[in-house]
């Protein structure tokens, strides 16, 4: 859905607002979600840090010619999906200004 700055901020002050953010690594999901959490209170969620708190370490795949790959590929992806699915649960419950980002 596309808004204009002043619906979005009408939004923002209502406590009504709902983002999320999708793309691939490294453009910058993360860094304007986090400055949407500081400056305007939202709650947020980012995949790649609950991933990482799930499997207790860095994500990190490798490269798609090692053999242990798709297996690492496989195990982030279902996690993955959990987090996303868990959260859908969290917005429809909760209200306020919510954002979540993801390379989904």
């Amino acid at each position: 859905m596309k808004i204009n700055k002043k619906d979005f901020i009408q939004k923002i002050k209502e406590n009504k607002l709902k983002i999320v953010f999708i793309g691939m690594s490294n453009i910058g999901k993360s860094h304007w979600s986090n400055i949407l959490k500081e400056r305007e209170n939202f709650s947020r969620i980012g995949v790649d840090e609950e991933i990482e708190k799930m499997m207790k370490k860095k994500m990190f795949l490798g490269n798609p010619y090692e053999d242990s790959f798709t297996e690492k590929e496989n195990e982030i992806m279902t996690i993955e999906n959990e987090i996303t699915q868990s959260v859908n649960l969290f917005t429809e419950k909760n209200e306020g200004n919510f954002i979540f980002d993801t390379s989904i």
